[in-house]
């Protein structure tokens, strides 16, 4: 079993500025967006993950931080960008400062590219861009968010990011077990999609919103299975699943309710079978892909 804690979490704030983003089978957005900021601060989260994609996010945390006694980590991102454009670099900067104003902060801890086209993450004006705001101090590390195979293994063995964002869940842990391995040292991994966009709690909208669904909950059914074998939820089983792989450094986890963070922070510390961590492994290992939400559209 790995010993995790709350500073091994990112909250993921995209539906704090996007409500209808996911699936939520669980009631969300009893709190205000700040009070549940502030709530969630209270129960020690302090690492944020947000972008200027996710509707008024940014400013809903630069809120938060004017406000708060804790000392909030924040991670965003930065889009919009053209291969083969000489303005990258001034684009960037200028993506980062604006974000910095909205957030109330003056650096980031994370500065993503949000783009994980290959001829994006791999363009030197692009490249010279994240360099520039890292050396000025407006971030202390470069990453980029990923989503499959060709622009992981770039992200990995280019040597230009010190965070690689990627996908990992009961569904698909591909990635992970290609690409995360102890020899890549010196980047950091942060796993998103625990739960697949909320999809492991949430069957009712499946049909309607997944072309290909009928494999989903053939899936779901077997998770169902093993769960029940094992005596936990669904959604327990897939949340301690992610959090005992070894080698990610953190995980982003998104709610807006504060009942349902402190239930997934309690699964931090719950013991896990070993068995069912391999059979869930040798489950999830296989890319798969009706796991990628961008093929969902109906």
């Amino acid at each position: 079993m790995v010993m995790r804690t709350v500073n091994d979490l990112y909250l993921g704030t995209v539906k704090l500025g996007v409500a209808e983003y996911g699936f939520s089978s669980r009631q969300e957005n009893i709190l205000e967006p700040v009070d549940f900021l502030n709530a969630a601060g209270e129960l020690g989260m302090k690492y944020f993950d947000t972008a200027p994609r996710y509707g008024n996010s940014e400013e809903i945390l630069g809120q938060f931080i004017q406000q708060t006694k804790i000392t909030p980590q924040i991670a965003t991102k930065v889009e919009g960008l053209q291969p083969n454009d000489q303005n990258s670099p001034k684009k960037i900067e200028e993506s980062v400062r604006n974000s910095l104003q909205r957030l109330k902060i003056k650096h980031l801890e994370i500065c993503y590219l949000h783009q994980s086209d290959l001829n994006i993450i791999s363009d030197p004006s692009i490249q010279a861009g994240l360099r520039q705001v890292k050396k000025l101090g407006l971030c202390r590390q470069i990453g980029v968010s990923v989503y499959d195979e060709p622009e992981c293994r770039y992200a990995v063995e280019s040597g230009m990011f010190d965070v690689v964002q990627l996908p990992v869940n009961v569904f698909d842990s591909s990635l992970y077990h290609q690409f995360v391995q102890p020899e890549k040292k010196g980047i950091r991994f942060i796993a998103r999609s625990l739960l697949l966009q909320g999809l492991v709690g949430n069957r009712d909208q499946i049909t309607t919103k997944i072309a290909e669904s009928e494999p989903i909950l053939n899936y779901i059914e077997q998770l169902d299975t093993l769960a029940n074998q094992h005596n936990y939820s669904t959604v327990d089983m897939a949340l301690m699943f992610v959090f005992n792989l070894e080698r990610i450094n953190q995980f982003i986890i998104g709610t807006t309710n504060i009942e349902n963070l402190k239930h997934d922070i309690s699964c931090l510390g719950k013991a896990f079978p070993k068995s069912l961590f391999e059979q869930l492994s040798n489950l999830s290992k296989s890319k798969k892909s009706w796991a990628d939400p961008r093929v969902w559209t109906k």
